[in-house]
């Protein structure tokens, strides 16, 4: 007959904890260590109708310290593992996580009137206010950057 011993408590504790700060974090990075609350801030899209959607694309947030964070899910750089929607009009682009619940990317959609646009060269879209950068996978909506900043 074999003696079957019982986990120590402290793990299941842990175990409990974990559960429970795992979300918390994910939160966490998603909006404020990202800066994504930061840009919202001045950016909040509101009630804003977001038309012209260019589907989900991969998102990276460049802060002027050089942090980086990107919405991805993965590295890899496929679309369908984007958790970012993108769309852009002749007042400016938008930016909204695609979706919900606490591990679900950025939380609330941003817009940002092309005024606020500083330069777009590459994949980067440099804004003056705040001092960021969006590395943004969708060449439409740089192509319209291009042709915005260049007037």
């Amino acid at each position: 007959m074999t003696q079957q011993t019982k986990p120590p408590k402290w793990i299941l504790w842990l175990f409990a904890v974990s559960l429970i700060l795992w979300p918390t974090l994910m939160y966490w990075l998603a909006n404020g260590y990202s800066g994504w609350s930061d840009l919202k801030s001045d950016h909040d899209a509101g009630s804003r109708e977001l038309r012209h959607s260019q589907g989900p694309t991969n998102v990276t947030l460049v802060q002027s310290s050089g942090r980086k964070y990107d919405f991805a899910s993965n590295q890899s750089g496929r679309a369908s593992y984007a958790r970012t929607d993108v769309g852009f009009d002749d007042e400016g682009f938008w930016v909204r996580g695609r979706h919900g619940g606490w591990t679900g990317g950025p939380r609330g959609a941003i817009f940002i009137p092309w005024t606020a646009v500083e330069r777009c060269d590459g994949l980067r879209i440099h804004l003056s206010n705040p001092n960021m950068a969006l590395i943004i996978h969708d060449q439409p909506l740089l192509n319209a950057c291009e042709r915005r900043i260049s007037r």
